[in-house]
């Protein structure tokens, strides 16, 4: 994952108005370029750490991903068991072992964020804890300073990306499966024909893949393969009304329906044998009436 560009802070002058508006503008650049000659310029440096910044996106979010720890060229990216994000950056030198340089941990909410330098830097199976003397620094998603925007957005652009494969429903109909993911309000989808043909949306961009490798997109496929366009369309229609449905229910009984799966894989797709599915299959067989 490429680490998303450096966020920049960009000052204003904030003019109040007055009953002699002209005037006091007026006075108060005067003032101004008597300050700077006194005083000589101020440094984007000295400007940027008076205050926080607001960040650019929203508070990031990993409620109902799983368990995941993800290594890049830069760091290892976490996403522990109670949804807590965790980026353990790495520092690199020629010829020696990679090294933990500085530990960011997110909130599953994304309102709260600790920095530290770990103790041990050492790359483990986990993120490394943080160190008994405590965390250098604990921040709130409205405080964070705009020098450390850049591992808050390195780990909201992670959690995007494992919200782009993590289904929220899975929708079973008599022609495919359904997957219908978590990262909305238009997710991605994926359509898994049980004859082999697959349909994927990534980023709205629709594109359908043959049984023999084939690669074709929207407005540009052959004819035998537009009616799997148009039922992948009627089943991601079908799953737009589902979530509204869903989340309709959750407002009004405070409980979560998520992630879930609607239908079954009919019989007739598993193969000769028509207990051999998972889903929603009883093992058993009842004996006839005597």
């Amino acid at each position: 994952i490429a680490p998303p560009p450096r966020s920049r802070v960009f000052s204003q002058n904030i003019h109040s108005s007055g009953y002699d508006g002209g005037r006091e503008d007026t006075d108060r650049q005067t003032s101004e370029r008597q300050r700077r000659k006194d005083n000589g310029p101020v440094s984007n440096q000295n400007v940027e750490s008076e205050g926080p910044t607001k960040l650019q996106i929203p508070p990031l979010n990993s409620d109902r991903l799983l368990p995941v720890r993800h290594r890049t060229k830069n760091a290892v990216l976490t996403i522990l068991d109670g949804g807590e994000v965790c980026v353990e950056f790495l520092k690199k030198k020629t010829g020696f072992t990679d090294r933990i340089n500085e530990v960011c941990r997110i909130s599953g909410d994304g309102l709260r964020i600790v920095l530290y330098k770990p103790d041990n830097k050492d790359i483990g199976d986990a993120p490394a804890p943080i160190p008994s003397r405590g965390a250098d620094n604990i921040y709130s998603y409205e405080s964070l300073p705009a020098r450390h925007h850049r591992k808050y957005l390195y780990a909201a652009r992670f959690v995007k990306l494992v919200k782009a494969k993590t289904p929220k429903l899975t929708l079973y109909t008599s022609k495919g499966r359904c997957l219908f993911m978590e990262n909305g309000p238009h997710p991605d989808c994926e359509m898994h024909f049980y004859d082999g043909i697959k349909v994927t949306r990534v980023e709205a961009a629709v594109k359908i893949f043959g049984r023999d490798g084939g690669l074709f997109t929207e407005g540009d496929m052959p004819q035998e393969l537009e009616e799997y366009f148009e039922i992948y369309q009627e089943c991601y229609q079908r799953c737009l009304i589902l979530e509204s449905t869903l989340n309709s229910l959750e407002s009004a009984t405070g409980h979560s329906y998520f992630p879930a799966i609607i239908g079954r894989k009919p019989s007739t797709a598993l193969g000769d044998t028509p207990f051999q599915g998972k889903e929603n299959v009883s093992r058993t067989t009842c004996s006839p009436p005597v």
